[in-house]
């Protein structure tokens, strides 16, 4: 039964990303009652859900079709009418919707049906997929936004690159109402370890951690690299697999240009990935679009510098020249530069590293949440 002061969390994409039971979990502690809604496309996906919390409560419902793909408004109607049969949504004090098109579209039509407030989250799917290929629903994103009571970002830049996108009368009119809160990073990262004697490094130990796909932009990494190992030692090492550019990496790999480089596969251990990190100098992933990207603050947290492209993920959030380098992810020349310049300075920024990621532990982003549910609906801190 959900309770006056409920959070109503709409998810869609809980089933693919591992921030999620952090935050409701972190929410959970400082007090939140919850309900998590996901709507799922498959029903191997109805596994899904947390731990069990006393105050969290999970609907995880295989309502999603192949057809709902193309026909956003029946995948809305469909998925509005499933949450008003399971979630009690006129007992509910806050709807938080997760992403600005799928779960913004909802909670607008709850927010419609029933006077509840809702904040809804923009992330790389709105931005770079449906702002860009679904003109047709402009309007409607237009509607979700002017009447959420607050919008969400993960980086200033993301912010930045919104409000340039939708007419200035709006963005005006909306500004005051958005707010950056960044994901976290799981609690073993933050864990105090023995310190590590830092020295210059040589050969430098470049590490990358991510799949293989055309996006994560790999082969322009491999190309810089080449370039600084010209100059310098270098040992780069690629942590993962598959995508869609797997080929491509791999057929750079074979060629006697790259034999600096280990490939180590993909690495599940949590604990060994997190060793690997603290064994490199400096962290690359120079990524064509990249929402947040939790491993930039998972390199942080070990002592890493990070390497990351312009306009995109933790852009913002560090000044360039410090423990960031940012860079234009389509030219190799700006990605050496900016590997050579981390080179640099790596030795120093190591404790500066380990300090910056401390701003995204996950009780202290629940914390700001929070602050953001009770100032939209207070009822939600008073219970």
């Amino acid at each position: 039964m959900v309770t006056k002061g409920t959070v109503l969390h709409i998810c869609s994409g809980y089933a693919n990303q591992r921030l999620y039971p952090h935050l409701f979990a972190s929410l959970h502690d400082i007090g939140v009652s919850q309900t998590v809604y996901v709507p799922m496309r498959s029903a191997a996906e109805l596994e899904v859900p947390g731990p069990p919390r006393a105050q969290i409560t999970y609907h995880a419902r295989h309502v999603l079709r192949r057809c709902h793909r193309v026909l956003f408004r029946e995948k809305v109607r469909t998925v509005t009418a499933d949450v008003c049969g399971v979630a009690e949504p006129r007992e509910t004090s806050l709807v938080h919707a997760h992403f600005l098109y799928s779960d913004g579209a909802v909670a607008q039509r709850l927010h419609e049906r029933f006077g509840m407030p809702y904040i809804a989250a923009v992330r790389n799917t709105d931005l770079n997929v449906f702002m860009k290929l679904r003109p047709d629903l402009r309007r409607r994103m237009h509607t979700i936004v002017n009447q959420a009571q607050a919008l969400v970002f993960l980086s200033p830049v993301y912010r930045e690159q919104f409000l340039g996108r939708i007419p200035q009368n709006l963005a005006q009119s909306i500004v005051g109402r958005c707010h950056v809160i960044p994901n976290g990073i799981e609690p073993l990262w933050h864990e105090v370890r023995q310190p590590k004697t830092v020295l210059p490094s040589t050969p430098l130990r470049i590490l990358y951690v991510g799949d293989f796909s055309t996006n994560k932009n790999v082969p322009r990494l491999l190309k810089a690299a080449a370039r600084l190992q010209a100059l310098c030692p270098v040992i780069l090492t690629l942590v993962g697999e598959g995508g869609n550019g797997e080929k491509a990496v791999h057929k750079l790999l074979s060629s006697k240009n790259f034999s600096f480089v280990r490939a180590v596969g993909r690495v599940n251990d949590r604990r060994r990935l997190r060793d690997i990190f603290s064994e490199n100098d400096v962290f690359a992933m120079p990524s064509l679009q990249e929402t947040f990207g939790l491993v930039y603050i998972e390199a942080l947290s070990q002592g890493l510098p990070i390497l990351l492209s312009r306009g995109q993920g933790v852009d913002g959030y560090f000044a360039s020249g410090t423990i960031s380098e940012v860079v234009n992810p389509y030219s190799v020349t700006s990605i050496e530069l900016g590997l050579a310049n981390l080179a640099a300075r790596a030795s120093t920024q190591r404790e500066a590293c380990i300090d910056a990621a401390k701003a995204f532990a996950w009780p202290a982003i629940a914390a700001t949440y929070r602050a953001l549910y009770a100032e939209v609906a207070p009822a939600v801190t008073a219970i």
